[in-house]
């Protein structure tokens, strides 16, 4: 229903009607089965793809990147984070857990409300400070620091006088902020860690024990991976690339297979892998790619 609107829309504009386009739509692993079953009522001839299969897509046009050997999808969304095995268009395994780019956001809004406690009863300004934390966190793809503004934030109730949020904050402190709440998850909220791996201490180190334990499910070792793909909103920010490198090169000996496309284009990776699709195949999980 959410859909239908917006995609009349777009079939007038094209002039264009459901029995003469097929769309293609990209889902999580998990839930590509439920993703199909909800649209195919509006959508009969819905192709729906893995997200990560649909990366690898995106990402091998202009590379050289074989369609046999085993890559690793890392996709880093706003909210969620996957780490996907893909081999011949099918993913082999995967695993996902609650870790995104909007956990910077909230690191940095609690961070600015625990040095400005007046304004934390505040709805209004609660606001204002999430909509500056948004721009802080997206300027922190580029700079190791950024100002924080807002004038007429709040009230002071004592003074009546009007508040107004003027501070400086360093990425560093917002990413330690991060690597806590990311220690402090419960375990039950986490995919499987591997056994023999030491307790994790930071996210590379999750990071690390997560991999271990993908590669073990999937019979593999870190050598097999001919490449490593970094992806999605939430991988722009810096310490994602530099724990996965560290995660990397813990486990291969070097990171030089890690493929991070320049951070302004992370998100359209998987957008791309999907435009891609021939028009005469479908697609099955089981099996990839079927020509029909």
């Amino acid at each position: 229903v959410v859909l239908k609107e917006p995609l009349n829309d777009a079939l007038e504009q094209n002039n264009s009607s459901l029995e003469e386009v097929k769309p293609v739509l990209v889902a999580p692993t998990l839930r590509m089965e439920e993703f199909k079953q909800a649209l195919q009522p509006i959508l009969p001839n819905v192709t729906v793809i893995p997200e990560p299969v649909a990366a690898v897509w995106g990402i091998r046009e202009p590379t050289t990147m074989p369609e046999e050997n085993p890559v690793l999808v890392v996709d880093v969304g706003g909210y969620q984070t996957s780490m996907s095995i893909v081999q011949r268009n099918r993913v082999l395994h995967s695993c996902t857990w609650v870790f995104g780019g909007e956990d910077y956001v909230h690191s940095l809004v609690d961070y600015i409300l625990a040095d400005h406690e007046s304004l934390s009863k505040d709805g209004m300004a609660i606001q204002r400070v999430y909509a500056a934390a948004q721009t802080a966190v997206a300027e922190f793809n580029t700079q190791t620091a950024t100002q924080i503004h807002i004038p007429y934030v709040g009230m002071d109730l004592e003074t009546r006088q009007p508040q107004h949020l003027d501070m400086r904050v360093a990425r560093t402190v917002v990413e330690q902020k991060v690597q806590e709440q990311i220690l402090g998850t419960s375990i039950d909220q986490l995919p499987p860690l591997s056994p023999h791996m030491p307790a994790p201490t930071d996210l590379s180190t999750l990071l690390m024990s997560i991999l271990t334990q993908l590669l073990q499910d999937s019979d593999m070792t870190p050598q097999q991976l001919s490449h490593v793909l970094l992806v999605g909103g939430g991988s722009k920010q810096s310490l994602v690339e530099s724990s996965l490198r560290e995660c990397l090169q813990a486990l291969q000996g070097n990171a030089d297979n890690l493929i991070a496309p320049e951070s302004s284009s992370r998100s359209e990776v998987v957008v791309l892998g999907a435009a891609s699709m021939l028009p005469n195949y479908g697609y099955d999980a089981a099996v990839g790619l079927v020509r029909q």
